[in-house]
């Protein structure tokens, strides 16, 4: 995946913040190579650039737990701290999460 979405990032509007008690069953965490959502990995197989202004990518990535015929290409737009993943059932805006302090500024 592009570096510009590695990180954690949570269902918008709400900030999010990530520490060892933040919980969220819809955060998501997007690596080099997978994106991990609750009880879901998902392997990327393929990212294609497809715009600059805004980033965009198409990506095809394996779900470890969804059937086959729910599977197929997703489109990655990333604006500033907000990441849509538009697939062909859902389009789906996230926000980028930040670390916990060690205030302790955890929700």
């Amino acid at each position: 995946m592009p570096v510009e979405v590695h990180g954690f990032w949570d269902l918008a509007p709400e900030p999010c913040v990530v520490g060892p008690h933040a919980e969220s069953d819809s955060r998501l965490e997007i690596g080099a190579y997978v994106v991990r959502g609750y009880e879901e990995l998902m392997e990327v197989r393929e990212v294609t650039p497809v715009s600059d202004v805004p980033l965009a990518w198409r990506v095809i990535a394996i779900s470890d737990i969804a059937p086959p015929h729910l599977q197929g290409p997703a489109l990655y737009v990333l604006s500033g701290d907000s990441l849509t993943i538009a697939d062909a059932g859902q389009a789906r805006t996230y926000v980028r999460c930040r670390e916990a302090t060690a205030r302790g500024d955890e929700p």
